[in-house]
């Protein structure tokens, strides 16, 4: 592309971009490599600073190829949330209900779009399977998956320790976890917080994040299966739901590996930087996940439990082949058609790696067939 190739690219993805590990960067870049502030530093546009000149090679066949590519605008701050960022669908034909979160972002409207989900698993008897689809979730608030998981079970379940560094800045910025209600919870459970960093349990931690989310509904815990869909975009509080609901045992996760490694730094505090229009960020916590498990040891990420990669062979078809694995383990039902919140869509846009990169002893890799899947999106 533009007289690089794409080993000279991602190298300079590799430099310019903070990372923990290569599977977050190898899923992003795919709508990065559109917008003209990446194309322009990477150095291919061509003078109209409009076209890229590529170069493919498909079956031993090489062929140039000039494209004019609608630039996108890179994202500014102070955009809004997506509005859809989260959604559901049920599927009747396969008893499958998916649960769509783009964003760990906890308020009414996430409260409200859960309770009508679990609602609507609820008084379907013929579902059987939930899908919580988090392959484009870079986080955000944990609470989301506290309340989630309020459908999944009562008893307590293992979370993650964190380490907190505190300051006045901290506080400034998230009174939320400096006020005197927070304070007198933390001591009153034996948290020493008179420390310039705390260590904040896990058990103490769910505690605190289930009095927040509030009550568990009355409707009946969920005892069918759970998936988990994943892939290098799964990030921070996303990556951290998905691994909760493996290591607890909850659900299977299928997809490829996550963004984080299981252990990272987080919870940031924004500064300006005078002169400038940068903004900078400080990490102000470390978050451990709690395993006994020794093969956890020098772990780069969250490994799903089902390798499934998007292929090639995938986007040319317009196949989803992380959700169809899960629905072509479903016996077809026609007791109905689908209902759905989920917007619109042409394609399905699923982020992740060649199956290449990827090693792990307990993952399998699981290639889709391919099917014909009927969808129905209706919203609200």
């Amino acid at each position: 592309m533009g007289g690089r190739t794409p080993a000279d690219i991602f190298a300079m993805l590799q430099e310019t971009i903070p990372h923990e590990q290569d599977f977050f960067l190898r899923a992003l870049p795919q709508s990065w490599l559109v917008r003209e502030d990446f194309l322009s530093y990477f150095g291919v546009l061509n003078d109209d600073s409009a076209s890229v000149d590529l170069i493919l090679t498909r079956d031993g066949v090489q062929r140039d190829v000039f494209v004019s590519i609608p630039l996108a605008l890179a994202h500014t701050n102070g955009t809004t949330p997506n509005p859809s960022f989260v959604s559901f669908e049920v599927q009747n034909e396969t008893s499958t209900a998916v649960f769509k979160l783009d964003e760990c972002i906890f308020n009414m409207e996430y409260m409200v779009v859960l309770q009508d989900f679990w609602s609507t698993v609820d008084a379907n008897k013929n579902v059987d399977t939930v899908v919580l689809d988090l392959r484009n979730n870079r986080g955000g608030s944990f609470l989301v998956a506290t309340a989630f998981l309020q459908y999944i079970t009562r008893d307590p379940y293992t979370l993650f320790d964190i380490k907190q560094r505190q300051s006045d800045e901290f506080c400034n910025q998230t009174p939320a976890l400096c006020d005197p209600q927070t304070i007198g919870f933390l001591q009153s459970q034996g948290i020493d917080i008179s420390n310039e960093v705390y260590d904040l349990p896990g058990s103490v931690l769910s505690i605190f994040l289930s009095q927040i989310a509030g009550s568990p509904s009355s409707l009946d815990l969920f005892n069918g299966t759970l998936y988990v869909l994943t892939s290098g975009v799964t990030f921070s509080s996303a990556h951290l739901f998905a691994a909760v609901i493996q290591r607890n045992n909850f659900g299977t996760l299928v997809g490829t590996p996550t963004g984080n490694t299981p252990n990272f730094w987080g919870n940031l505090l924004q500064f300006s930087v005078p002169n400038t229009d940068l903004t900078y960020y400080l990490t102000t916590t470390r978050t451990e996940l709690n395993s006994t498990d020794g093969n956890d040891e020098g772990l780069d990420a969250i490994y799903p439990d089902i390798l499934v990669p998007t292929t090639r062979e995938d986007v040319l078809a317009g196949r989803d082949a992380q959700l169809e694995y899960v629905l072509e383990k479903n016996t077809p039902n026609t007791n109905g058609p689908a209902t759905s919140t989920m917007p619109p869509t042409s394609s399905p846009d699923i982020s992740g790696a060649p199956s290449t990169s990827y090693k792990s002893k307990n993952s399998k890799y699981h290639k889709s067939k391919k099917s014909k899947i009927s969808r129905s999106y209706k919203s609200k």
